[in-house]
């Protein structure tokens, strides 16, 4: 194994807009309706053929909504031709085929959906939806699925809605999706909030949490993946090596860079 002095970024999570059409309770970035200290394209375009020089692989754009920056897909695109492959996180609710068809070509294969609730009511008590958008988010699903990309299911798991999880894992089998993956809440942004906190930080249900990990670990109907934070447990998960800021880094909307998502905080602004 290489030293960490000699190893290099592969991956890149890119916040690429600070903007979003939805406002989740507990959005680690707090993303705004309005945009602000975005980078322009060209900006953009400099900092993609920096990371060619650094020998990164893949961006996974993120936000904010991605979605609402009108350039993704030329920015994608210009990645690809640069030999980066690029995947994004989105919530959904503005993927029309037309989009996903014009993202898909541009060099995007994976599409990951962010979606916290396996009824529109229980996706509403986290991210704010109507039942409309539930059932557009549902449709993104399907409508990436059908393009041929491969669709992961991003499902935050906190005290709150722990009892919904396996009918999360049984929404990810109707539809289908390739991955369903487990997220673990990060208290920053409008998560920092004290009544945010309360409802998802796990506190006195660790033994709730753990049940449901052994669960899924011995699930075998589908592709099941949990961050590190809280899952899986061994024999499945010995041990985890951290390559935030080795293999890895986070670029904010404006610029910023930080060893992750989970350590974008001034005293670790690089």
């Amino acid at each position: 194994m290489k030293k960490a002095e000699e190893r290099t970024p592969e991956i890149v999570g890119w916040e690429i807009t600070s903007q979003c059409n939805l406002r989740c309770v507990h959005c680690f970035t707090a993303a705004s309706r309005r945009p602000h200290d975005e980078l322009s394209t060209d900006e953009c375009r400099g900092i993609i053929d920096s990371l060619v020089t650094l020998g990164v692989r893949m961006i996974g754009w993120t936000g904010g909504e991605p979605l609402l920056r009108s350039d993704l897909e030329e920015l994608t695109e210009y990645a690809w031709n640069k030999g980066i492959r690029s995947n994004v996180t989105t919530n959904g609710v503005l993927l029309e085929r037309e989009r996903a068809l014009r993202l898909i070509s541009a060099g995007c294969h994976t599409v990951q959906i962010s979606l916290d609730g396996s009824t529109p009511e229980r996706n509403r008590r986290i991210r704010g939806t109507s039942d409309e958008e539930f059932d557009l988010i549902v449709q993104a699903i399907r409508i990436s699925k059908d393009l041929g990309a491969r669709v992961v299911m991003a499902t935050l798991v906190g005290r709150e809605n722990l009892d919904d999880a396996t009918k999360m894992i049984d929404l990810a089998m109707q539809e289908p999706v390739d991955t369903i993956r487990f997220c673990g809440f990060t208290p920053t942004g409008r998560g920092k909030q004290s009544s945010v906190r309360a409802r998802l930080l796990f506190s006195n249900v660790l033994d709730e949490l753990l049940g449901f990990v052994h669960q899924a670990q011995n699930d075998n109907s589908m592709n099941i993946t949990f961050d590190v934070g809280f899952g899986p447990v061994p024999p499945d998960y010995g041990f985890h090596e951290c390559i935030a800021g080795i293999e890895t880094f986070y670029l904010k909307a404006n610029g910023d860079v930080y060893p992750c998502t989970a350590l974008a905080h001034k005293q670790f602004l690089g």
